[in-house]
């Protein structure tokens, strides 16, 4: 997709629901934050019945709220429900009643449920939605609707999360007091975290992440000298490390860094063949997207390169010095939350540090299906496309 503008068949493509997730994410972060390629789709005559119009909180369906909580609605969809439910307290209410619901249920021996037989005609394809149907049934009177089943959960006690040493509580909006001194967009995008049980990388990162592509030729035979890091990520270090896999033939590396925005080439001096990291002598603009590329070099002649096709170029990203402020300021006021700094990493797009983040977050909470699905999504976003 195009870095400021989406092109007529983008939007044709998302209208009408041909994107994959990836990239209808993208799209729709796009469309919320230009007003251009909003009106665009508004007025191209096809979008989607209900694009730009918001959805109330009775149109949202049974199937549908349980596929939200099986983590099997398409993106846009999704979307679709976090909008309805952010003016509905009853739409929320309801959605923290299934998790919860489907949590206890989870939680009971296997034998007294999910172990008993079925007949394969009305076997279900997951024990969870199975117990939501149960739910179902369980409804008293003929016109009573599945929602009488569900516990009421208390308006502090939607989500509990072992964090930095003490329990955090969030309430059916995703807020917590014990976090009131969060930055506002920081708070933000953490309420929406807990609602919906989700994280997703901005599209600028998941463009820096990249897309693996296909080999053309044959490759090189130096097939285990590549790049580790800086990739795919931003860094706030203005003169970041740039570390990588020693190739045992190599006499000398060089390493080439390229400013997209200008075309600026730094150029390392040759390195020798021992050393595995540099650091530029001159900080980088800050702000900016590089490319970066390390070659093995032997007698003065190059040997391999990596990153090399099929492999997406090495990318990241320079913090603006107002990220990094908000960055500070999340962490003074998250009194060590792992789940705070997570999610205000991944916003900024340090992956890594938000990925190691999570990790802690997990281990501190091995048996809470929020923190493993956090830190699952993260890892699988971390991965080159295909």
């Amino acid at each position: 997709m195009t870095r400021d503008h989406l092109t007529s068949a983008e939007i044709s493509a998302y209208a009408e629901r041909r994107l994959d997730a990836a990239e209808t994410l993208a799209a729709s972060d796009h469309f919320a934050a230009c007003d251009e390629c909003r009106a665009r789709l508004l007025q191209s005559g096809e979008a989607p019945g209900n694009a730009g119009a918001a959805v109330r909180s009775d149109e949202v369906t049974y199937d549908e709220l349980a596929a939200w909580v099986d983590d099997e609605l398409d993106p846009l969809r999704r979307r679709e429900i976090a909008a309805a439910a952010e003016s509905s307290p009853q739409l929320r209410a309801e959605l923290a009643d299934l998790i919860r619901f489907r949590s206890e249920m989870n939680a009971l021996p296997a034998r007294d449920h999910a172990s008993e037989p079925m007949p394969a005609r009305t076997r279900m394809p997951s024990f969870s939605r199975w117990a939501l149907a149960l739910a179902a049934a369980l409804v008293v009177g003929g016109g009573a609707i599945w929602r009488a089943t569900l516990p009421k959960p208390a308006a502090a006690d939607f989500v509990k999360v072992r964090d930095g040493g003490r329990v955090i509580a969030f309430a059916t909006d995703g807020r917590s007091p014990a976090l009131a001194a969060l930055p506002a967009a920081i708070t933000a995008e953490l309420a929406q975290t807990i609602r919906s049980g989700r994280i997703e990388l901005t599209p600028e990162v998941a463009a820096m992440i990249g897309q693996t592509g296909t080999l053309a030729g044959p490759g090189e035979t130096e097939t285990e000298f590549r790049v580790l890091a800086p990739v795919g990520t931003a860094v706030r270090e203005a003169r970041p490390r740039f570390r990588w896999v020693a190739v045992p033939t190599a006499s000398a590396y060089q390493i080439n860094v390229v400013e997209e925005t200008s075309g600026a080439l730094i150029l390392s001096e040759q390195l020798p063949p021992t050393t595995t990291e540099w650091e530029p002598p001159q900080p980088l603009p800050a702000g900016e997207v590089y490319q970066w590329q390390v070659q093995a070099l032997r007698d003065g002649a190059v040997i391999a390169n990596s990153p090399k096709p099929p492999e997406p170029e090495a990318r990241f990203q320079i913090l603006s010095e107002a990220k990094v402020a908000e960055l500070e300021e999340a962490r003074r006021a998250s009194d060590g939350s792992h789940l705070v700094m997570g999610v205000a990493n991944a916003r900024a797009g340090l992956v890594d540090e938000a990925l190691r983040e999570f990790r802690l977050l997990s281990e501190q909470n091995p048996d809470a299906e929020l923190t493993r699905q956090l830190l699952a999504q993260i890892e699988a976003q971390r991965r080159p496309r295909r």
